[in-house]
Parts: C-alpha cells; structure tokens; sequence
C-alpha cells in the first residue's frame, strides 16, 4: 500500500503548550514541527490532531484515548498514530504537606501565610516524606491499557519518555530525578518496541538549554530536540505502511 497521508495525534501534558515568555507563534512547538518533518522529509501528508490538556495525568490521557479511538480508529489500512506524552504530573514529588494547599487558600490571611511558610521549608519537608500523583502500579496498568486500546483499534502508538529535571530542580524538589527514571522505565516496559528515549538526548551540559528555568518544559531547542527524536518512530510506522 502506498500511504498517502497519516493522521497525527498527539496526547500530551503541557509540554506541547507554549510557556509565558515564549512566542505566539505555535509553529516552534513539537508537534508542529514534527508535522513539517514528515512532510519535508518523509514524503507524506500529515494530519495533526492536538489533545493535550495542561496538567493532564496518564489516566487522563487514557480516558480521551480510549474515548477518541471510537471515533477513529479501527481501519488497518490507513495510517493512525497516537504519540502519547505524559508523565512528569504523575511522576513529580510531593511534600505531605501539599494536600493541604487548598484548604489553606481557604482561610482569610492566616492560610497563605502558613503555606507560605510551608512553601520555604518544602525541601526539607518532602526529605520527611513525599509522593506521586500516580502511584507506580496505577502507572503501569494505566500505561498499558492505552497501549492495548491503541493496538486494538489500528492505532500505531509511540510512547515518549520523560527527560531527567535540572539538577537546580532536584535541589528544590529531592527525589524528582530518581521517581523521572522509574516512571520512564514502566513507560519503556509498556512499549519496548516504540519507546521514545529523549532522555538519551540530553546531557547536563544541554540540559539547561533544554529546559525552562521549571526544570521540565521545552525551549525552542527542546522542541526540535522531541521533534527529531520522534521522527524517527514515525519514519518506522510509515515504512512499514509502503511495505504492506
């Protein structure tokens, strides 16, 4: 089969948005540009779909996919792709103390002045004890069943992988580094054969040009950096596609 366009679909967290500070002008996200690189490179017309949401878990990634593929999936013979790029909300460390974030908003005066308090402190208070959104087991079922629904219904899926925070962050937020890697390693283990690896893309010595001062969004040369890494994945799907 000759494969004449394929459709893109891009679910992701709010590393696909742009970040105040950062142009209007969309074209310099990673979805854009890998749009323009298989297009430019690959021959192939592309169809993008953004569904990212700002915040978004892999449980609520796993929702609109699950919701999205009644509606396009199924047909082996044309070309789905869902990239599928989240993680860092389900992965981030928390303090205890972070539950208690809006019942304090809720108290005139005194509320922002006792989570100001525990805002200084957070380090100290997250080397006490801390946690994830996501559990690791909900994690990986979650992952999984994602996977599943995509290959059920004729969806090629290509998994993205999370790059390590700046160590600035680390030091604000201890544990951030080491809970980044096991959360990649369940997203490797939930799509070994289609396993974006950015973090193998990046180094100390770029990770600052990398990342925004948060420690985990994309600058321009980040989104390029995605870009590229997952036109590699895309280029197998197509292939495979011509080759059928």
């Amino acid at each position: 089969m000759s494969a004449e366009f394929l459709n893109l679909f891009v679910y992701s967290d709010s590393l696909a948005f742009r970040r105040t500070g950062q142009s209007h002008d969309l074209r310099f996200l990673y979805p854009f540009v890998l749009k323009d690189l298989i297009e430019s490179r690959l021959g192939i017309r592309a169809n993008l779909v953004l569904r990212g949401v700002a915040g978004a878990t892999v449980p609520q990634l796993c929702a609109t996919v699950i919701r999205d593929t009644g509606y396009y999936g199924g047909a082996a013979d044309i070309l789905n792709i869902a990239i599928i790029q989240g993680g860092i909300v389900d992965s981030a460390r928390h303090p205890f103390t972070y539950k208690m974030a809006p019942l304090l908003r809720k108290i005139p005066v005194l509320g922002e002045r006792v989570l100001g308090g525990l805002v200084k402190h957070r380090r100290r208070l997250q080397l006490i004890w801390s946690y994830s959104e996501t559990s690791k087991p909900v994690f990986a079922r979650t992952y999984a069943r994602i996977v599943e629904t995509c290959r059920r219904n004729a969806v090629r899926p290509i998994a993205v992988g999370m790059p390590l925070p700046t160590l600035a962050i680390e030091s604000r937020s201890p544990g951030f580094r080491q809970s980044v890697t096991e959360y990649n390693a369940l997203i490797r283990q939930a799509l070994p054969a289609a396993f974006c690896d950015v973090e193998s893309r990046f180094s100390e010595e770029t990770r600052d040009r990398l990342l925004l001062d948060d420690g985990h969004h994309l600058t321009q040369a980040g989104h390029t950096l995605y870009a590229e890494a997952l036109l590699e994945h895309v280029k197998t799907y197509v292939d495979q596609m011509r080759n059928s």
